[in-house]
């Protein structure tokens, strides 16, 4: 269970964070253009946000592992507010449970995908909106192209044009793995 006693202490500011209106300056957010350093199977690409209200800059991180791009991350950061993510996605994973909320027990675990905010306790908490609820609509954005609209909504963030920005997961490269011998275009061609 995380807590976050700095959240507590400002649950005020940092509710003014996650709800307030954010905008995104990068219209097009590409991964493969950053890796993690500490690990090269994850792709990474971080862009500045600003907050309406907050004159800091808030810190959008997507993460996909180059091996599955449906196993994903969003992540929301203001350094000078608090070192953890205030706010973030995870596609796939372990499940979150819950502690120490009035829910009954088999309410408290909740499974990927979700969401992860604090409560004004301070205490991280999982959870799905209707979307996620919702098996039909939660299969649609499986796809991390698909999901960044999701979070961006979750999170109120949008260019300065109200429209989302797009997120390409691995420009450039085709769905299947390279073969370690180049293919020979003619092989299947009978000469006379």
């Amino acid at each position: 269970m995380q807590i976050s006693l700095n959240i507590k202490d400002n649950y005020g500011c940092y509710t003014q964070l996650i709800e307030g209106q954010k905008e995104i300056q990068t219209p097009l957010i590409v991964l493969d253009e950053a890796k993690k350093s500490r690990r090269n199977d994850i792709r990474e690409k971080s862009v500045d946000i600003r907050h309406a209200d907050i004159p800091d800059n808030i810190i959008f991180t997507a993460e996909a592992r180059s091996d599955d791009f449906d196993n994903f991350k969003f992540r929301l950061r203001c350094p000078i507010f608090d070192e953890k993510p205030l706010f973030r996605y995870d596609s796939k994973g372990p499940a979150h449970r819950n502690y120490g909320l009035d829910v009954s027990i088999d309410k408290q675990q909740i499974l990927t995908p979700h969401f992860h905010k604090y409560n004004q306790e301070g205490i991280e908490i999982a959870y799905k909106n209707n979307i996620l609820k919702d098996s039909t609509q939660a299969n649609a954005v499986k796809d991390i192209s698909l999901c960044v609209g999701l979070f961006c909504h979750e999170a109120n963030i949008a260019l300065s044009n109200g429209n989302m920005p797009e997120l390409i997961a691995d420009s450039g490269r085709l769905p299947f793995p390279a073969e370690d011998e180049p293919l020979d275009p003619l092989s299947n061609v009978i000469f006379e």
